[in-house]
């Protein structure tokens, strides 16, 4: 797979990641939107492809714009740089989720269903018992003569040693009865069931109970559809075109680090060299173009507030920009109803 490729991948990612804790922190779009100052179709394709593979934003711009986003989102600014570079990397594997996700997840319980006896299963002891009945009633029964014509009353012992008759005997006219003893069934314990009774009873009412619930509550965005209040429909009107000034206002600023020195040629003056700190920026006016050399990895570069594409530089190291240029690409942007990128404050 091409390196590209794994950071779209790696982009995708973040941005699923990104939209999961937007939502879990019950933030919408358009508090993003107020916070960041950012176009909505640039929030969207944050948190669909975090905007891995797209020219017009360079690593100082995404910095810049994760760090944004990481205030409104209540996640930490180290964390949120961390997974960037992971992503550009190609190594993000969900860094973020696995930290302002996990500890909101619900727990889960699982129900366990209770066991039910079987009701053909004799018990051990029970079926033991009769067993040992029938084996002393065969002995027994072997053991007696019963006396055929005998005049021997019902009362009258049998000569011979005295015995005890089992319950599965019984006497009759002086002999012994040779019916079978009756087998003893016993019962399951109704307890079980009547626990699996009360639990499928109960899981059926919390059943009911939630899809009333889902049923009868009307979200936000049905109350919008449905006429609610029209006071918080939110409309969004095609930004009007941007026109130049004759004098044009540009912002140069050390973002990433301080530049030493970066060399800077406005209109047709010589080309001169300034030294600007980390974070602190100066102002130039021009009429027509504009060129840098050096340093240009590690600044960010605004006309009338509005972020330059890096896109635009001829190398890594230089850059060439005229009026006919900007004019062009403010027009393009706005006759296709986006508002130019502005430059975000640094967190």
């Amino acid at each position: 797979m091409a390196s590209s490729d794994i950071q779209l991948e790696a982009g995708k990612r973040l941005a699923r990641d990104l939209r999961a804790i937007r939502r879990s922190h019950a933030v919408d779009i358009k508090e993003v939107l107020d916070a960041t100052r950012l176009p909505d179709d640039v929030i969207e394709q944050m948190e669909e492809t975090a905007l891995m593979g797209n020219p017009m934003f360079n690593r100082v711009y995404l910095r810049s714009m994760f760090s944004s986003y990481a205030s409104v989102l209540r996640v930490s600014v180290p964390d949120m740089m961390q997974a960037l570079e992971e992503a550009m990397t190609g190594e993000y594997v969900g860094s973020l989720a696995q930290k302002y996700l996990v500890e909101a997840g619900p727990a889960v319980t699982e129900f366990v269903k209770p066991a039910v006896p079987d009701e053909d299963a004799i018990p051990e002891e029970a079926d033991s018992a009769l067993n040992l009945g029938t084996s002393e009633k065969r002995e027994d029964l072997d053991e007696i003569e019963p006396e055929v014509g005998s005049d021997t009353s019902p009362t009258k012992s049998v000569s011979g040693p005295k015995r005890v008759t089992p319950q599965s005997e019984s006497v009759v006219d002086g002999g012994i009865s040779s019916h079978p003893a009756k087998k003893t069934v016993l019962l399951p314990n109704m307890s079980g069931f009547l626990m699996v009774g009360f639990a499928g009873v109960a899981l059926i009412a919390l059943i009911w109970f939630a899809v009333s619930w889902v049923l009868n509550t009307e979200s936000p965005d049905d109350d919008v559809a449905t006429g609610g209040d029209s006071s918080q429909v939110t409309s969004f009107e095609r930004p009007e075109r941007i026109i130049l000034p004759d004098s044009i206002q540009i912002e140069l600023i050390a973002s990433v680090e301080a530049l030493d020195p970066i060399k800077v040629k406005i209109d047709r003056d010589l080309r001169r060299k300034f030294w600007i700190e980390h974070l602190d920026r100066k102002t130039f006016e021009m009429m027509e173009r504009v060129e840098f050399e050096r340093e240009l990895e590690n600044a960010q570069i605004l006309m009338e507030g509005y972020v330059i594409p890096p896109g635009w530089y001829v190398t890594a190291t230089r850059a060439e920009i005229s009026r006919t240029q900007v004019q062009a690409w403010l027009d393009s942007l706005t006759q296709a109803g986006v508002y130019p990128p502005r430059q975000v404050g640094n967190e």
